[in-house]
């Protein structure tokens, strides 16, 4: 102002770094790779994101929703800050888009991709304290197996599912992973039925029922619930 009066300090700022720069130390732990969704138009949207265990009582999960391609087009998700979602989209819908999840903590996380119309590709993966892992995901509607999973008469509810690991999924990640990759279905007369999921093996969870299930390529599978032993 006019009395020549100032202001001195120090702050810190944030460097976004640039979408076109790949992950580097100070992104670890990491987890980054392409996203491919078969068939996709140039509306199609897709869903990027995790769901894992951060330190102590921290709950670590990210979701972000955006076109799958689009020249120049890129989105970045930093709610649970200092962990930081970014996707970058395909120039062109039959190329491949690119995913980040930087910062993560390290532990077990299920990291997945989603389109409508199609079974989500997810994975767990287990991320070192300095990991940087690159783990591709292919959407396909084309590769999809159907499950149908029986619960004991007079069981009501959602019944949820999870892809299986070497363990059972700790209760505290199972619901919010199978509710962010959409793997979900009302339990009706006794059957929830998923029409369309990648092949390969399933937990699945409804109160304090749990079996696993095999799905394969082009078939139905089965599975039966049955009430814990006492």
């Amino acid at each position: 102002g006019d009395e020549k009066d100032f202001l001195a300090g120090t702050f810190t700022a944030d460097w976004v770094r640039p979408t076109t720069e790949p992950p580097g130390a100070d992104d670890a732990p990491f987890v980054q790779g392409g996203v491919t969704v078969a068939g996709a138009k140039a509306d199609t949207e897709v869903r990027v994101g995790y769901v894992g265990t951060g330190k102590g009582a921290d709950f670590a999960q990210d979701l972000l929703q955006m076109p799958f391609a689009g020249k120049g087009l890129s989105g970045r998700s930093d709610h649970g800050k200092p962990r930081v979602t970014t996707y970058v989209a395909a120039e062109t819908p039959d190329k491949a888009g690119r995913y980040e999840h930087t910062r993560l903590a390290a532990g077990k996380s299920l990291v997945f991709a989603a389109a409508a119309g199609a079974p989500p590709a997810a994975k767990w993966v287990t991320v070192p304290a300095d990991g940087k892992l690159t783990l591709d995901l292919v959407v396909d509607a084309g590769k999809a197996g159907k499950l149908d999973v029986k619960a004991p008469a007079g069981a009501a509810g959602k019944l949820q599912l999870v892809p299986a690991d070497d363990a059972p999924v700790a209760p505290e990640v199972f619901g919010p992973a199978a509710s962010a990759a959409g793997l979900e279905a009302e339990v009706r007369d006794g059957v929830a039925r998923f029409e369309r999921l990648a092949p390969g093996r399933y937990e699945a969870r409804l109160g304090d029922l749990t079996g696993t299930a095999e799905v394969k390529l082009n078939e139905t599978a089965t599975l039966e619930l049955a009430p814990p032993k006492k």
